[in-house]
């Protein structure tokens, strides 16, 4: 989205936007006011149980109160937001896009979670809910889904890839639906319970703007999970999420501002997302300064610029996207590389990775470092044929090429 302004935001309480937007009166709010600090509950929450405002409005001002606190769209925006969403009975992703504020982060997530409910993996309801905690953390919508049990982790991987393949022409959307459907099938079966053993590879493209959660997550500085808790809580207390990450212990006064200033560097656009990430991470794991970091991370991008361009994918980093081998597992294949092809097979044999899929991944490969196949498609296609085997219903990457309409 990338609305520009010239400083950070100034806080926005959620009884302004309530107020401002019309959605409960400045009656109601005053009424609700002296019952939240009797009994510490959020206003917002008091204005619920009195029957002043839906659940579902509420959830969408703390989501818009946490996008202009990350600066993606001002609060003049979102109170002509809430205004649309009570007129015309919409839903916050449409009054974005009408007010012309839906920017890239918007789109993706909201076409993944419309796919994700068209195969039947996940219900509307579940959406929405998950959708608020993505907007508020800038956390992909298929990573808050499976985190929050809504939909297992491999079919938000085979969602999310199948979209970028969708937009790019390389698949149809029907035979996306049907192919999410044939794996939810081989997975109500247990075909994937010992045969995936990593973390799969999860992202969306977005402008050149990091949400403060994306950011600590991203840096290590607080783990996935923790920080969708932190969000939760965060949306229900009517609280920042930087001062709930400090409450909870996962961060300290001193990492939250090292955090926030290289969020300010993105948002001046100063620093790019790609690279605020590496800083906050040199930061925390080196304790240096901000400043340093940034100096740091410039000679190392300028001594590996060259080695980058010129780098192809190996097979450990193919087998680890999908799943197939853990992130520790890799320098265990990739000293086997080093080797011969006897040692690699051993090596694949013991983390459990079967020879047929072995073999498909290697052809994968040879397919992407000649460019035959993107990096996307390769692990699509490899994926499907791992979990086709695990199911005992094999295929064959020539078979699966052909069906995708893919050349070899």
């Amino acid at each position: 989205m990338g609305v520009p302004m010239s400083k950070r935001a100034s806080k926005v309480l959620v009884g302004d936007l309530l107020v401002k937007s019309e959605l409960v009166s400045l009656a109601q709010f005053a009424d609700a006011m002296p019952v939240a600090l009797k009994t510490g509950l959020p206003v917002g929450r008091v204005l619920i149980a009195s029957g002043f405002l839906p659940e579902d409005s509420f959830r969408q001002v703390l989501t818009l109160q946490s996008l202009i606190r990350d600066r993606l769209i001002t609060e003049e925006v979102a109170i002509e937001a809430l205004k649309l969403i009570a007129k015309e009975k919409i839903d916050l992703d449409q009054a974005l896009k009408k007010l012309g504020h839906e920017g890239e982060f918007f789109e993706v997530t909201n076409r993944l979670g419309q796919l994700l409910i068209d195969s039947g993996a996940i219900t509307a309801s579940q959406r929405d809910e998950a959708l608020a905690v993505s907007m508020a953390s800038g956390l992909p919508l298929a990573r808050v889904l499976s985190l929050r049990g809504y939909v297992n982790e491999h079919i938000s991987f085979l969602a999310l890839i199948a979209q970028a393949l969708m937009r790019d022409n390389r698949i149809q959307r029907a035979k996306a639906i049907e192919l999410l459907k044939i794996v939810q099938g081989y997975l109500k079966q247990g075909a994937s319970d010992h045969n995936f053993r990593g973390t799969l590879a999860f992202g969306v493209k977005r402008t050149n703007t990091i949400r403060l959660g994306e950011l600590l997550l991203l840096s290590g500085m607080v783990p996935e999970a923790d920080l969708v808790a932190a969000v939760e809580k965060g949306l229900s207390d009517e609280e920042p999420l930087g001062q709930v990450l400090i409450r909870v212990g996962l961060v300290d006064d001193v990492g939250l501002s090292q955090a926030l200033t290289v969020q300010e560097m993105v948002n001046n656009g100063i620093l790019s997302a790609h690279d605020a990430t590496y800083v906050l991470e040199r930061v925390k794991s080196q304790g240096v300064s901000v400043s340093k970091a940034i100096v740091e991370q410039e000679k190392d991008k300028v001594k590996g610029g060259k080695q980058k361009e010129q780098a192809k994918v190996e097979l450990d980093q193919i087998l680890a996207c999908c799943g197939l081998i853990s992130e520790k597992d890799t320098e265990r294949v990739r000293q086997a590389l080093g080797k011969d092809s006897a040692a690699v097979d051993a090596v694949l044999s013991e983390l459990g990775v079967k020879a047929d899929v072995a073999h498909a991944a290697s052809e994968c490969l040879s397919l992407v470092n000649s460019q035959k196949l993107s990096e996307e498609e390769a692990t699509f296609v490899l994926f499907i044929l791992a979990l086709c085997a695990a199911s005992g219903e094999p295929k064959s990457l020539e078979s699966i090429l052909k069906e995708l309409g893919w050349q070899k």
